[in-house]
């Protein structure tokens, strides 16, 4: 069963890629990137985290892991961690990150996705949005645009700093998109 609003985060340790400082292209083109550990409680001791989970080849994760980096990139000083956490290989996550030209953390959650099976994840994309004591505020599964809009403007209220939008009126963008 998955974790829902008012159920405490399962703390977890994953190696994430995260782009270097100033970092450069490679000659293949894949982002220049840093491997290193991610815990949940350091996120936490930062501000709330925003965890979504996914896999490549989910046409509903490729929809909308552009528009959550977006929400990252729109708040570049912000307390809230957005993590993203890959159902993948670290060579899916390379490549997650270099077709989107991603700029958020893309954590590893590899077969046979010990993270998602705690947190109870059947569907992706799914979404927490996790407080700083540790208990889930929103629980999403699937692309749900006005909930994410809600989680948007949690995060601008959280950095005390204007709700911008993460996207374009004329974009299309459907009220709910199943995963």
């Amino acid at each position: 069963m998955m974790l829902g609003a008012g159920d405490l985060a399962v703390g977890f340790e994953c190696l994430s890629l995260t782009r270097t400082p100033g970092g450069r292209r490679e000659v293949e083109g894949v982002p220049d990137l840093a491997i290193r550990p991610w815990r949940l409680a350091d996120g936490l001791a930062q501000g709330p985290v925003l965890l979504m989970f996914l896999k490549a080849g989910c046409p509903t994760c490729e929809y909308s892991l552009p528009l959550i980096d977006r929400i990252y990139r729109n708040y570049p000083e912000s307390r809230v961690s957005l993590v993203v956490l890959a159902q993948e290989r670290e060579s899916g996550a390379r490549r997650l990150i270099r077709d989107g030209d991603l700029q958020l953390t893309v954590g590893l959650d590899s077969s046979p996705h010990p993270i998602g099976e705690a947190y109870g994840v059947s569907y992706v994309p799914t979404f927490f949005y996790i407080r700083t004591d540790g208990t889930i505020e929103h629980a999403i599964e699937s692309f749900a645009r006005e909930e994410l809009k809600e989680v948007n403007a949690k995060i601008a209220r959280e950095d005390g700093v204007a709700v911008l939008p993460f996207f374009a009126p004329d974009e299309g963008v459907p009220a709910f998109r199943p995963g």
